[in-house]
């Protein structure tokens, strides 16, 4: 009978090119080279196969942690399912640098004034999304313009990225507060500071290569994760949500704001209702208006290629 079991391997300095197993104490030396383990593969525990194993698992690091499911039966191994832990001081993440597109249009107690509804729009979007945050928002001192911040929910990226800009457009600031942003998904390895700018690892220096090259185009986002098959065609879908977010209103940034929240249109208008009260020039949302502001900006094809946008950021945590 096959015996279901719980196991975990763990790679520790002390114990060198050895691999313990809880429960079943199975030890195997680590092969400098062996065939890569893919999902329901059978494994002997004296064979080429499970060395293969270990060395995949020696990819994490000498304190990389493993998870799975293991059937056991006369000596076999068949791995079920594998749930992979994080390297120590190397997990990953998503880093999110941007600039203030004409920030030179900004003077003085205006200048003062973007600096202010960044920190506001950054603090609610922490608020709308609870436990996102790895690394609060810091601006740049040699670049007054760019600032950075870390996200750990690293699938919400791009939609935490889009509400931001939500928030800055509806602050009230004239011209309309509009920037640039890059997304970097990858390792971040100098971690408890409390300035991004202070940190390290390959998400920083994708979100850099990302906004170095807005700077030379139309585009306002770019989202890098190092994959070139995911990479590709997440930057074919960013170029047509880039020409949408460029071309929304006011009124429609507003409703997009609570759309990423995922409220339906009634409970939109009544937020939208709230947020004009005893503005005289401005007539109360209704279900109905908030339905056009919604279908103008092309809500519902955004929120589809958002969604691929989230899936993929979510593969890429596994490359």
């Amino acid at each position: 009978m096959i015996q279901q079991e719980s196991m975990e391997f763990a790679l520790q300095p002390e114990l060198g090119a050895k691999s313990l197993c809880n429960q079943n104490r199975l030890q195997g030396k680590i092969a400098s080279s062996g065939p890569r383990w893919k999902s329901g593969e059978s494994l002997r525990s004296d064979s080429g196969a499970l060395a293969g194993v270990l060395q995949w698992l020696a990819t994490g690091g000498s304190n990389a942690r493993v998870r799975f499911q293991a059937a056991i039966e006369a000596g076999v191994i068949k791995l079920m399912s594998v749930g992979r832990g994080t390297r120590r001081g190397r997990e990953r993440v998503a880093v999110l640098t941007a600039d203030i597109i004409h920030s030179s249009q900004y003077t003085g107690s205006d200048r003062r004034r973007v600096d202010r509804v960044l920190r506001e729009s950054f603090e609610e979007m922490e608020r709308s999304f609870p436990g996102s945050i790895h690394t609060p928002m810091a601006f740049r001192v040699t670049a007054g313009d760019e600032f950075q911040c870390v996200i750990k929910q690293v699938r919400n990226a791009f939609r935490m990225l889009t509400y931001f800009r939500a928030m800055a457009a509806i602050s009230g600031l004239r011209p309309m507060l509009r920037f640039r942003a890059s997304l970097g998904v990858g390792e971040i390895v100098l971690v408890k500071k409390k300035n991004p700018y202070e940190e390290d690892g390959s998400a920083f220096i994708r979100a850099r290569e990302g906004l170095d090259q807005t700077g030379s185009s139309a585009r306002w986002t770019k989202l890098i994760t190092g994959s070139a098959e995911l990479d590709r065609p997440i930057d074919v879908v960013l170029s047509l949500l880039d020409s949408m977010q460029q071309r929304w209103t006011l009124p429609q940034w507003e409703a997009i704001r609570w759309a990423l929240l995922g409220l339906k249109r009634e409970d939109i208008a009544k937020r939208l209702r709230v947020s004009v009260e005893g503005k005289r020039r401005r007539k109360p949302p209704t279900h109905q208006s908030v339905t056009k502001r919604l279908s103008a900006a092309g809500w519902q094809r955004f929120e589809q290629a958002a969604e691929y946008l989230s899936d993929c950021l979510e593969q890429s945590l596994d490359r």
